[in-house]
C-alpha cells in the first residue's frame, strides 16, 4: 500500500498464509481490468485513503461493474477473505500507526 507500508506489515502478521501482488495494481491503474475494487469504489474524494484491497481473481473482471453477481464468488473464497479482513481490522486498529488525531476525528 503506496504510503502505508505498516499495512502491509499488520496483514503479512495478521493473516494465517497472507497473499500479496503488485501486478494486479499495476493493471487496475493501466485500466486494461473493466473491474474495481471496493478500495477504489469507496475512496474519499479529498485524497488517497490509506487501505488494502482484498480482490478476487478468479471471476473478478465482473467486479463492481453490470456483470457482478453474487454467484462469481465462491463461498470458501467469501469465507478466507472475511476471516483475513477481521484479522487485518484487529490488526490495524492496535497498530501504533493508527493511534493520534489524524486517525481519531
Amino acid at each position: 500500500t503506496a504510503g502505508a507500508p505498516w499495512i502491509s506489515r499488520e496483514y503479512a502478521r495478521a493473516v494465517r498464509r497472507p497473499r500479496a501482488n503488485v501486478i494486479a495494481d499495476e493493471i487496475f491503474k493501466s485500466g486494461a481490468f473493466p473491474g474495481d475494487t471496493d478500495l477504489r469504489v469507496l475512496a474519499h474524494p479529498s485524497g488517497p485513503l490509506p487501505g488494502a484491497d482484498l480482490i478476487f481473481a478468479e471471476n473478478g473482471f465482473g467486479y463492481h461493474t453490470g456483470k457482478d453477481a453474487p454467484g462469481r464468488i465462491q463461498v470458501g473464497d467469501l469465507a478466507r477473505c472475511g476471516g483475513h479482513t477481521l484479522a487485518l481490522v484487529a490488526a490495524l486498529l492496535s497498530a501504533p500507526e493508527f493511534s493520534g488525531p489524524r486517525w481519531h476525528r
